[in-house]
């Protein structure tokens, strides 16, 4: 039995041309295509923007930002709350089209569907946003809204991965 599963993980590890990245500080893994880019930005209060940009045929596909914000005060009740989506709307530039509490695999959260402009192209994506050890994370998860519901499976995939610590 063990060297069934072994064997089926190895088959769909290869199928999806994925590779396990980890945050540089260890607060993360996720599963995504290996042929991303990846961008490492820090940013204030020891928080950083972790970017995964994939392009095909030197074309954009999609782009996956993990954002970690050291916030003592928030809490899993607070992503939940209208000042949180207010707040988020003031930062984002965007539009928020549904949101929904989000039970995946390794965390809870709450999941905004969003769209916006960007250089002139339209824009849609899902915004997740959950609370490990008082650290706030919010994944994004953007492509050209034509091309969005091409990706929906990949995101699925990469967000049933992804476990923080």
């Amino acid at each position: 039995m063990r060297y069934l599963l072994l064997a089926i993980f190895v088959f769909v590890f290869m199928h999806l041309n994925a590779q396990r990245f980890f945050s540089g500080n260890g607060d993360y893994s996720l599963l995504i295509n290996e042929n991303v880019i990846v961008k490492h930005v820090e940013t204030d209060n020891n928080g950083f923007i972790d970017s995964y940009i994939l392009r095909q045929n030197g074309t954009f596909s999609y782009m996956l930002s993990i954002t970690r914000v050291n916030m003592p005060s928030v809490t899993t009740e607070t992503i939940y709350s209208e000042d949180f989506k207010q707040s988020y709307l003031k930062e984002c530039g965007c539009k928020i089209i549904d949101e929904k509490k989000v039970f995946l695999k390794n965390f809870n959260g709450i999941r905004y569907t969003i769209n916006a402009e960007l250089n002139g192209a339209r824009i849609k994506g899902f915004s997740v946003s959950t609370v490990s050890s008082k650290i706030l994370y919010t994944v994004n998860f953007l492509a050209e809204e034509n091309k969005f519901s091409s990706f929906m499976s990949e995101f699925e995939k990469i967000v049933n991965n992804l476990a923080f610590r």
